[in-house]
């Protein structure tokens, strides 16, 4: 049985189909950003469809979101096309002209070049003297999020800047100034280099007034804003369970029950009053730090895990029925003081003051 033979017409239609879809996947992929989630120490990778619909994936590596995101973005193309032809957005990108396949790879990006070169703010060179310990870790996080050095450090700089200028409206500037230096200093290492960040004119000219406001040289102040920054979202990061550790402490707490309560009370230095222990893992309590550190010691879970476990157990709790038609509900916004927790008891003076203690 002799094979049909396929149609020029229907071969040169696929392929131009197929060409279609190569191009609308390289325009796609150039607006690719990769970043750390400090909730769960993953990697987001993020691309923006046509249509300003945003598509979202996170994996354990960048490698893996990329692999991930590949996946989900050629799905998500192939569902615009259907009998009738491409979706009116994607259809808008194919009109922009076909190109030979090597332009095809590049022109979306030399058209973005070209437009931000003729749109983008002015930018001013600012050079900084630091340790090179500063200039690694703004390496290391250009490389997690994919980005450049060169953008990073820009909103580092931006980010570090602005909580200044928020925070000085209600403390010392001179009193932050001498923590973000001590900031700087406490960076590892003693080797120093030279480097460059580029600023926008605008943010510039802001830092600038305010080194010389303060005797700061703007090198020095830029090399603190970026520090300051780095710092607080390491602290944000660190302060972050993973979904493992959240997953263990929620089964930790929730099989603290009848005759565990009371035993937990005892394990922790509290005694025989339960009540605070059931309030404290029902999140209506403030558990105090040398509690939580008890606490998340005789359950063996993640103290950080604990304490989001007991935030959201807080959140999640139901209003209660309220029934009374005189009288208006009150919710609590916030847990009950421990102090508070405490005197509601009723104690003897000495037992007062030796729960009270926990707050120190």
């Amino acid at each position: 049985m002799r094979a049909k033979i396929l149609p020029q017409t229907d071969a040169t239609r696929a392929a131009h189909l197929f060409a279609q879809w190569a191009h609308l996947i390289c325009v796609l992929s150039a607006n690719v950003r990769f970043r750390t989630d400090a909730r769960d120490s993953a990697v987001r990778c993020t691309v923006t469809l046509p249509n300003e619909d945003v598509l979202d994936v996170s994996a354990s590596s960048a490698e893996a979101a990329a692999l991930e995101m590949m996946s989900t973005l050629n799905s998500r193309v192939l569902e615009a096309h259907s009998e009738t032809g491409w979706d009116t957005e994607y259809q808008k990108i194919l009109d922009k002209g076909n190109e030979p396949t090597e332009a095809v790879m590049h022109s979306e990006s030399r058209h973005r070049a070209s437009e931000t070169s003729r749109t983008k703010e002015r930018q001013d060179t600012i050079g900084v003297s630091s340790k090179r310990a500063l200039q690694v870790a703004v390496g290391e996080l250009a490389d997690i999020r994919g980005d450049s050095v060169a953008a990073v450090a820009r909103e580092l700089v931006a980010d570090g800047f602005e909580e200044f200028e928020k925070r000085s409206r209600c403390e010392s500037p001179t009193k932050l100034l001498l923590n973000y230096e001590s900031r700087l200093s406490a960076l590892d290492g003693d080797d120093t280099v030279q480097w460059m960040v580029r600023l926008s004119r605008r943010l510039s000219i802001r830092l600038k007034l305010t080194a010389k406001e303060y005797g700061k040289s703007s090198s020095q102040l830029v090399a603190m804003c970026m520090a300051d920054s780095l710092s607080r979202q390491q602290r944000l990061a660190e302060s972050a369970a993973t979904e493992t550790e959240l997953v263990l402490a929620r089964a930790a707490v929730a099989a603290v029950k009848g005759p565990k309560v009371r035993r937990l009370a005892v394990e922790v230095g509290i005694g025989s009053y339960a009540p605070l222990v059931s309030g404290m893992l029902a999140g209506t309590i403030e558990t105090p730090p040398k509690l939580l550190d008890a606490i998340s010691a005789s359950l063996d879970v993640s103290r950080i895990a604990l304490k989001q476990v007991l935030a959201e157990s807080f959140e999640e709790s139901a209003v209660p029925a309220f029934k009374s038609e005189h009288v208006k509900p009150h919710v609590h916004l916030e847990p009950q003081k421990w102090e508070d927790a405490v005197r509601s008891l009723a104690l003897s003076d000495d037992e007062t003051t030796r729960l009270m203690k926990f707050k120190d």
